[in-house]
């Protein structure tokens, strides 16, 4: 299930279980995610936290802004 997941991404699975097992809950919601994704050391991540905490950006916003790196990160590496 998860070989299409970078290795941050994979961590960040990880991390939201066990935040859900400290927590004794039966379940991985998404505030275990965002535990998992507050853990990584991701430099992307940090800086879209930062760009919210400087900001209010919408979700319509930050799948744009991930679109826009991702596309340019492709031409980076030659996979247009």
């Amino acid at each position: 299930m998860f070989e299409r997941f970078t290795k941050p991404a994979k961590e960040s699975v990880t991390a939201a279980q066990a935040a859900a097992r400290r927590l004794k809950h039966d379940r991985i919601g998404t505030q275990h995610l965002l535990i998992g994704l507050l853990e990584q050391r991701d430099a992307e991540l940090r800086l879209l936290i930062r760009q919210r905490q400087q900001r209010e950006i919408d979700v319509a916003n930050a799948r744009k802004a991930l679109s826009q790196r991702d596309n340019e990160l492709r031409r980076m590496m030659g996979r247009e």
